[in-house]
């Protein structure tokens, strides 16, 4: 009997220790984890999957476009009621001539959007604005991979064309790994010193693991919904504590990219249905390719010379000259840039100054582990040296120059 008692004791004795073993191990799980899941990989190694979110009705509504595909808007947003901004891919006739441009344009709050010239201006230079950029399921597998457990981007490498009428050119844009987007800078004196930027007080580990989840975060919006949403204007603002997305703001340079990362972050305001963020690189590439793929630029536009669609040294734009919309008696043609969307003439898809007037910086981390990639030329920059479809340059993350600016992201949660 005294036996038996002796084993039972034993036996509870061992069962207190396994929990508190096991809440000792959820316990630091708990405390120890990043919030993003791990991707699931296939037995061979090669296949990735990310386990596809189940849609929030309360963070969107679905609208039509005029041109049949269905838009997610999310919550605190309206549709453009502007025919021109309804459209998701351009519209050209049998010979060739556009209709419209495509870029189906949301603008921040629910009324709606007015369709008289003056009060449509209004709206611009007073409400953030967002264009829609599709990814199909088949493209989304192209955009990323994995690299042990963490998720970075992939990058379309665009050829040179022959002339504006190669149209075969663009069959040959091919996918290559980038492990480096989401990255911090890990070179001495870089992001080890210079967080002292960020205003909220972090360390090197929680920006390493803010930059691996807020891609993650993207990701998942793009799979669930099918797209995400481009600043249609230069980021404005940037020297206040939120930025903006508006047209004809001159606040759009001389800032570091510590600074441009964060107030680009604030852009979403209180709005819990969507998240914004600076730009990845790999992100403007999926727009570059979009306007290939959709005729609204060709390859010979985005990679050989961009002066035809961009404000550059060597091109004459017709601008706005001030925020009531008055137009400059010439074209800008010389070393000077000018405010967000003040030319119609650098408009694609509904997006402005994509190439040219300032350089956009990215997420995009550069290999030498100094600064980050700068995309799409600035007004100081010939179209021949632009080329926007490709890395052209970097900068290091806390140089300021007038020139130099950036691009946001809005996604849906």
């Amino acid at each position: 009997m005294k036996k038996q008692k002796k084993v039972k004791k034993t036996k509870i004795k061992y069962l207190i220790v396994f929990v508190i073993l096991l809440i000792s191990i959820i316990v630091l799980i708990k405390n120890n984890k990043t919030n993003f899941k791990l991707a699931k990989k296939s037995e061979n190694n090669q296949e990735i999957s990310i386990q596809l979110k189940e849609k929030n009705p309360n963070n969107y509504t679905y609208v039509m476009s005029k041109d049949g595909i269905q838009v997610p808007v999310p919550r605190g947003y309206t549709a453009s009621s502007v025919e021109e901004e309804q459209y998701v891919n351009v519209q050209k006739d049998e010979q060739g001539n556009t209709l419209y441009q495509g870029g189906f344009v949301i603008y921040e709050g629910t009324e709606a959007v007015p369709q008289d010239s003056d009060g449509l201006f209004t709206a611009q230079k007073t409400r953030n604005q967002w264009v829609w950029v599709p990814i199909s399921s088949e493209q989304f597998n192209e955009i990323y991979h994995m690299s042990g457990n963490e998720y970075y981007s992939n990058q379309y490498n665009f050829p040179s064309a022959t002339s504006e009428d190669d149209q075969t050119s663009k069959e040959n844009i091919t996918i290559a790994r980038n492990d480096y987007e989401p990255k911090i800078l890990e070179k001495a004196d870089f992001d080890y010193n210079l967080l002292q930027y960020f205003d909220e007080g972090q360390t090197l580990y929680e920006f390493k693991t803010e930059l691996q989840q807020r891609y993650y975060d993207l990701l998942m919006s793009i799979q669930t919904y099918g797209g995400f949403y481009i600043g249609r204007y230069e980021t404005g603002n940037l020297s206040k504590n939120v930025a903006v997305v508006r047209r004809l703001n001159n606040d759009i340079g001389n800032q570091n990219w510590y600074t441009m990362y964060q107030v680009c972050k604030r852009i979403k305001g209180n709005n819990d249905a969507v998240e914004t963020n600076m730009l990845y690189g790999s992100q403007y590439d999926i727009v570059m390719k979009w306007f290939v793929d959709t005729n609204a630029l060709t390859l010979y536009q985005v990679v050989n010379d961009a002066s035809s669609w961009a404000n550059l040294y060597d091109n004459s734009v017709p601008y706005m000259t001030n925020t009531n919309g008055n137009m400059g008696t010439t074209g800008r043609n010389t070393y000077s840039g000018y405010m967000s969307g003040a030319s119609d003439y650098t408009r694609v898809n509904n997006i402005y100054d994509l190439s040219g007037n300032v350089l956009d910086w990215t997420m995009d981390y550069y290999s030498g582990a100094t600064g980050r990639w700068v995309r799409g030329g600035n007004y100081g920059t010939t179209g021949t040296n632009a080329k926007p479809a490709q890395r052209t340059g970097f900068i290091p993350t806390t140089t300021k120059y007038a020139y130099l600016g950036c691009r946001a992201t809005l996604y849906i949660k």
